[in-house]
């Protein structure tokens, strides 16, 4: 998880200033309980991190996830109000997007897009107990019991739903 955390020098973050941001994560995002949020440039690297509480809700990250995704991946269609888009289309030398977000101090979802490679690069924090992530066991409970005898250590088994799509991760205790 180190290695997705911006270890950059602060003296060299030049940090954008959007006074509409909150605002407009709010209304046009409906991306609720946001604490803090903040953007910068290093080289030509463009960041984003999104700070919640610790009971972050699903709904908040997805919404985070698609204001990303249409920041980045469809940055040909040019909103009239969005958070920080200026920067995209301005006159820096952007190469990469990144977008933090966090749970408390504890980062949760960390998502990079190219523009030369265009290629992403996705981690997501499976270690962080969250709620919403939590899939109905009933589902999953023949799969489940099936797994219980393999091996007598196995205590108990937790189906969990992680924001990456077609992905079901199941957590042994």
């Amino acid at each position: 998880m180190q290695k997705y955390l911006d270890t950059s020098p602060i003296d060299e973050r030049h940090y954008i200033i959007d006074k509409a941001a909150s605002e407009l994560f709010i209304e046009t995002f409906e991306i609720k309980d946001l604490e803090h949020h903040e953007a910068y440039y290093v080289e030509n690297e463009f960041c984003i991190n999104l700070k919640f509480g610790e009971d972050v809700s699903r709904s908040n990250v997805r919404r985070s996830l698609d204001y990303f995704t249409i920041l980045t991946l469809q940055s040909g269609l040019k909103m009239t109000a969005m958070p920080y888009q200026e920067i995209l289309y301005g006159q820096y030398d952007l190469s990469r997007v990144t977008v933090r977000i966090f749970s408390e101090e504890t980062l949760l979802i960390y998502w990079s897009f190219d523009f030369i490679d265009h290629e992403t690069d996705f981690y997501e924090n499976m270690a962080l107990d969250m709620t919403d992530r939590k899939m109905n066991g009933e589902k999953f409970a023949p799969l489940i019991s099936s797994m219980m005898p393999i091996d007598p250590s196995i205590k108990s088994i937790k189906v969990v739903k992680p924001f990456k799509p077609y992905v079901i991760c199941l957590k042994f205790k």
